[in-house]
């Protein structure tokens, strides 16, 4: 299995992938009944001691709040409690937001709703994506767009993607290593120190190789402890499996347009324009 640090990159791809299916269910966050947009904090209360407006009997399951919210969202959930309480406390409580619901609250990608994590020492949130067809013994593309608040900027370090074979589990929401078996490195990682503002989404993308494996599930969040914390804002995460031509040593193409919507990648180079035949692997 090949792990690979992902870039920011506002470079335009050799060719266009998006008319390929994109096995995240939903990664864009649009489809969801929870049309009040309300994140989690107005429908569990202040976490991760209250649930004021959500009634499950007393004393206050938190847990159940937290999944009834995500039953909203088809696809997304947070991870399971690893052991019942008082074991563990309830999961980190990851939300989906929506542009605009408080001044703080920056404009989606696309539509109007984007995955939100906040991350410190003493809370660690994920988002959970149960995919739509297995990630196994193949090669996919992953790219995905990042933000913080509107007016704030942070460096994101230990933040990315994995994958898991059964539904990810968490200890209660510390973010200490020994109550979270999330932690580890992701398998697709956002550089270390990169600088996100609530001005602009940044594009991550990179390539992912799997074999033995039977990836059911992703999830997105910081995979190790951090001193301080902050928000981070995703949208628009897709998957995309690649057809046989995934790595070739090298490409050569006559041409400089293209009418094609495969996705091109070589393990050394690419070159255009120097009278060589057009998609021929050499």
């Amino acid at each position: 299995m090949k792990k690979i640090i992902l870039v920011f990159s506002f470079t335009l791809l050799f060719v266009p992938i998006y008319s390929q299916t994109n096995i995240v269910n939903h990664g864009d966050f649009e489809y969801g009944n929870n049309v009040s947009c309300d994140p989690m904090e107005n429908t569990t209360g202040s976490c991760p001691n209250k649930c004021d407006n959500c009634i499950t009997g007393f004393p206050c399951n938190l847990q159940k709040c937290i999944e009834n919210y995500f039953d909203n969202y088809e696809g997304w959930f947070a991870p399971k409690r690893k052991l019942p309480f008082p074991f563990c406390n309830a999961v980190g409580s990851p939300d989906i937001w929506c542009e605009y619901f408080i001044n703080s609250y920056p404009a989606a990608r696309s539509g109007i709703r984007y995955g939100h994590i906040w991350s410190d020492n003493d809370n660690a949130e994920y988002l959970v994506n149960e995919l739509t067809e297995p990630v196994k013994n193949d090669n996919y593309f992953v790219e995905f767009y990042l933000k913080t608040l509107t007016f704030n900027s942070v460096n994101v370090y230990s933040a990315g993607i994995r994958f898991y074979e059964n539904h990810p589990k968490q200890c209660g929401s510390d973010g200490t290593l020994g109550n979270n078996n999330e932690w580890g490195e992701p398998h697709l990682k956002i550089k270390d120190g990169t600088l996100l503002t609530g001005n602009e989404w940044k594009h991550a993308y990179g390539y992912f190789s799997t074999s033995g494996k039977n990836y059911k599930y992703l999830s997105f969040g910081r995979f190790n402890e951090f001193p301080f914390g902050y928000r981070i804002l995703v949208d628009d995460i897709r998957v995309i499996k690649l057809g046989p031509n995934f790595c070739p040593p090298y490409w050569k193409f006559q041409n400089t347009e293209f009418n094609t919507n495969m996705l091109f990648q070589a393990a050394d180079y690419i070159t255009i324009g120097e009278n060589h035949d057009n998609t021929t692997v050499v």
